[in-house]
């Protein structure tokens, strides 16, 4: 029985990530290494558009942090008061879609549609909607519907009306998990913009939105925060924008209620009729996170 409770103890100390002789044990390391791997893990997007004359050429690479990519490209055609879209998008084992579109001015009004289909010929997703400016009265009104594979549809409704001092806003997105509202207000005092609104979810709890943009020269820096109905902080965001020489850049950070962030810089830059864009987004879990994980990973050992 004395060996067994050594032993068992000795188990129960490599577990808990310290080694007999008191350095780091083999899980701990093992955990320390997937940590570090998981902060130092991102994802990449390369973009190049190019224009000829009345046609603009695409080319899109998007890498996820395992290396696996998904390729776009195709082409954008103007003819009188109408865009043509075409291309393929090409998934990391290879398989390809087709998709094709357009989109038309018509006075104030600019209509859009879009369709995916993959390699059995099945719309894979679909889009379409409008958007109308009526200047006189100070209104954009914006509406699309999205189709997806299965039959369920999502659709968005927005409308921005003017103010002396900004604008104000509301807007309906309606899923197949219910309706998620929003509404609120942005004021302008001289550089600096003020955003004040609400977010509703589908069982009716509601949030506040806050934020600021402030901008200084060629650049603006800004700030939001949303907090529940209990005062907890549900999502912060800040980043910021400048521009200058033919190029922009910028960075933004979105951090969760437990501490987990994601972190997207990003590039634009025209060169003649070339515009090429380049984006890395990076994930940094939260230590609540990863503990959780260790201890779901030692109750499915220890089941087997």
């Amino acid at each position: 029985m004395k060996t067994l409770t050594v032993a068992a103890s000795i188990a129960l100390i490599a577990l808990a990530g310290t080694s007999a002789s008191g350095g780091e044990g083999r899980w701990a390391r093992w955990r320390r290494a997937r940590r570090e791997r998981r902060k130092a893990a991102s994802a990449t997007r390369t973009a190049t558009h190019t224009r000829d004359g009345k046609t603009v050429t695409h080319e899109v690479e998007t890498t996820g942090p395992g290396g696996k990519s998904v390729t776009r490209e195709g082409t954008s055609t103007r003819d009188g008061n109408t865009v043509t879209h075409e291309g393929t998008v090409t998934g990391p084992r290879g398989n390809t879609a087709t998709y094709e579109g357009s989109t038309t001015r018509d006075g104030n009004t600019v209509s859009h549609q879009h369709s995916v289909t993959g390699e059995d010929g099945k719309v894979i997703r679909s889009r379409e909607g409008s958007t109308t400016r009526d200047k006189s009265a100070g209104t954009v009104e914006h509406e699309h519907t999205i189709t997806r594979k299965d039959g369920s549809t999502v659709t968005v409704e927005s409308t921005r009306t003017k103010t002396d001092d900004g604008w104000d806003y509301e807007k309906t997105r309606t899923g197949p998990k219910g309706t998620v509202s929003k509404e609120g207000s942005v004021t302008r005092d001289g550089d600096t913009w003020t955003r004040e609104g609400t977010v509703t979810g589908p069982k009716g709890k509601t949030a506040t939105v806050e934020g600021k943009a402030v901008k200084d020269g060629k650049s603006v820096t800004w700030e939001n925060k949303v907090t529940g109905e209990e005062g907890r902080v549900l999502r912060t965001g800040e980043g910021s924008v400048k521009w200058g020489d033919g190029k922009r850049e910028g960075t933004r950070t979105v951090t969760g209620p437990r501490g987990g962030s994601r972190t997207t810089e990003w590039t634009r830059k025209r060169e003649d009729g070339t515009v090429k864009r380049e984006a890395t987004r990076t994930r940094e879990r939260s230590e609540g996170a990863e503990k959780r994980s260790s201890r779901k990973r030692v109750r499915r050992r220890s089941k087997k």
